[in-house]
């Protein structure tokens, strides 16, 4: 395993590297620079855990990259609620901190008694996306960062010179996997803090000249019901969606609107404990397949088994496995855990209810997104879709527990009465009234995803 990282090994030091609006174009060179200054005042004497905040700026970016290719571990700090960074800082005690161009020593180093030591390979512990309460993290060693990056490249087919927008946190699996795969493949960044939803991304954007954006699939489904076309974006190139089940007529209409420009689209699935990207539908496979989350990326190799962790003829649902170089190294849940080695093997139980058809791979929800309704199991990931499609709104299938299921939905939904929901459910094989309406604010996380774990505890309150 390698004990250290450098993603702008193979960059010409004359190449356009970073774009900042303060600052302008950054060629390798000056982002070499900096990262160097960095790397002094990180000594690597001794392997720390560095927490490094803004690593959508220049200098949180640089900082990163020192870091790591001095053989430190990165904890990133991008846009997660305060107590859950306070949470984190608890459990995992960082060595450093580097926040607003300063270094900020923790602790004093070399004083006892001192913090259990972190395994050689480690390079970052990333929160998993859905976390709440107590912090878990997922151990990602040099290696992972670095097949993730070259498998995404390859996959996507991003080309020398195309720019991503910074749109996600960094501290966020998918934000994270953007910015390392266009810093291996010879492409650059548009650095920005500016969220999709809002209109100075945009703005930032066109002044950029990104060529390329990752979004939720959430993020997609506002922007088209707004009416957003890549035409008012003359730069736009390529969209990169992930982050969550988007529905095939979204695929289909991104696809008719980037190819009206020339354009490209891909359809992405991945977990935090897979770096990220674990396969890649392609815009050619999209449009004849946009249910599917397309093949495994290079180097990985997806399997479906079936509650025994046999496997299951190809068609049929069981849980998704995957095996590839971008398995996480393990969980983390305490400091002493960033000491431990490889604990999975290469080898991810996804918890993802999918089949295999072809080569590709579909996805049909999740292990612990079931309910029994009378006896009858319900996927809830599906029946979403469907009552999203009916509703015409963002829509959350959470479970009570006297077996009814509870639809929360925002303002705006376009059913009036019960009547679609009654032929849901009778479609679904359910009693009539066990679907329950809830108008509510739907709570997020701070990638962006929906707040299932929130809603529930909203639920069993307002049952008691």
């Amino acid at each position: 395993m390698n004990e250290d990282l450098d993603l702008l090994s193979t960059r010409d030091e004359r190449e356009i590297v970073v774009v900042d609006g303060r600052l302008g174009e950054i060629p390798v060179a000056e982002l070499r620079a900096r990262r160097d200054e960095w790397r002094e005042r990180l000594p690597a004497g001794r392997k720390l855990l560095v927490e490094i905040s803004q690593p959508r700026s220049i200098d949180g970016l640089a900082a990163y990259l020192a870091a790591l290719s001095s053989g430190h571990a990165v904890l990133l700090v991008d846009g997660a609620p305060s107590r859950l960074v306070s949470s984190s800082r608890d459990v995992f005690r960082p060595d450093a901190s580097v926040h607003n161009g300063a270094v900020e020593w923790m602790r004093r180093l070399g004083a006892q008694p001192a913090e259990p030591g972190l395994h050689p390979a480690l390079a970052m512990i990333l929160s998993t996306s859905g976390s709440a309460g107590a912090p878990r993290a997922v151990r990602l060693s040099y290696d992972n960062l670095l097949a993730n990056a070259r498998a995404i490249a390859e996959a996507t087919g991003i080309e020398p010179g195309e720019r991503a927008a910074t749109s996600l946190p960094a501290d966020y699996a998918f934000g994270l996997s953007i910015i390392n795969s266009h810093l291996v493949s010879n492409g650059s960044l548009a650095l920005t803090d500016a969220a999709p939803t809002a209109r100075s991304f945009w703005w930032q954007l066109d002044q950029l000249k990104a060529s390329a954006v990752g979004l939720l699939p959430t993020t997609c489904r506002m922007l088209l019901s707004r009416g957003w076309s890549p035409r008012a974006h003359p730069s736009m190139g390529r969209v990169l969606v992930a982050g969550g089940r988007i529905d095939p007529t979204e695929v289909s209409t991104l696809i008719e609107l980037m190819r009206s420009v020339g354009g490209q689209v891909n359809v992405m699935y991945g977990q935090a404990e897979a770096t990220a990207r674990i396969s890649v539908l392609d815009m050619d496979a999209a449009q004849r397949h946009p249910d599917s989350v397309g093949r495994p990326v290079p180097g990985g190799r997806a399997e479906v088994v079936d509650g025994d962790g046999g496997p299951v003829p190809e068609g049929d649902v069981g849980e998704v496995v995957y095996t590839g170089p971008n398995v996480m190294l393990g969980y983390a849940t305490s400091r002493s855990d960033l000491g431990l080695g490889d604990t999975h093997g290469s080898r991810l139980r996804t918890g993802d209810l999918g089949y295999l058809s072809n080569g590709l791979l579909y996805l049909s929800g999740r292990v612990d997104r079931q309910t029994k309704v009378l006896g009858r199991r319900i996927q809830l990931d599906q029946l979403e879709g469907e009552l999203r499609r009916a509703l015409g709104t963002e829509v959350m299938a959470v479970p009570y527990p006297d077996e009814t299921i509870a639809v929360c939905h925002e303002s705006g939904a376009t059913a009036s009465n019960g009547s679609e929901l009654n032929q849901i459910a009778d479609r679904w094989g359910l009693p009539r009234g066990c679907l329950r309406r809830k108008e509510m604010a739907l709570p997020r996380l701070y990638s962006g995803k929906l707040d299932y774990r929130s809603v529930t505890v909203q639920l069993q309150a307002g049952e008691r």
